[in-house]
């Protein structure tokens, strides 16, 4: 089940960078990719800092798709049995908190779980960021539906991270 909610919210995710509209002004709409290449037609200077919209456009939007993937991935789907191996994956997708959670989990019950929601919680931050960094002025437009999709599917990976794998356990008859 938990890989189920991961992957629509991963399909999210993805529809809301590559064609959902983010804006949708005077009967127009606007696609994170029109407003990527809006940027990259831009003149930019180096001596200027850029906005963290910009940044997020130019390339960090595909670090919070990869590393949403991989939260799902090793959440849900791929979750080694040998805590070795449950620490190198929570050191993909959790960072430093995922190799701690990982270690004194001895069963793998709810490291890989703790590293998949911390993941799509930064995640979340980041994609959340970058919608209010568009719409965030007094002059900003509204923002369209694609951007809220986004945020949602980025909320379904952190669900699907919290539900994670099925564990089956065998009685023991002694």
């Amino acid at each position: 089940m938990g890989l189920v909610i991961g992957l629509i919210g991963l399909a999210l995710l993805l529809a809301s960078l590559t064609a959902l509209p983010w804006v949708s002004s005077g009967g127009e709409d606007a696609t994170f990719s029109d407003i990527r290449d809006a940027f990259d037609q831009s003149p930019s200077s180096s001596t200027v800092a850029t906005d963290y919209i910009e940044t997020y456009a130019a390339g960090g939007a595909w670090i919070v798709v990869g590393l949403a993937a991989m939260a799902v991935l090793f959440t849900t789907w791929v979750v080694p049995s040998s805590k070795a191996g449950r620490v190198g994956t929570g050191l993909l997708v959790g960072g430093l908190l995922g190799v701690v959670v990982n270690a004194v989990d001895d069963k793998g019950t709810f490291g890989p779980r703790i590293s998949g929601v911390a993941a799509a919680g930064l995640c979340l931050l980041m994609h959340g960021y970058a919608v209010n960094d568009l719409f965030n002025d007094d002059f900003a437009p509204d923002p369209a539906w694609g951007a809220w999709a986004g945020i949602v599917g980025v909320v379904l990976v952190g669900v699907s991270c919290l539900v994670g794998t099925r564990t089956e356990r065998v009685p023991s008859y002694r």
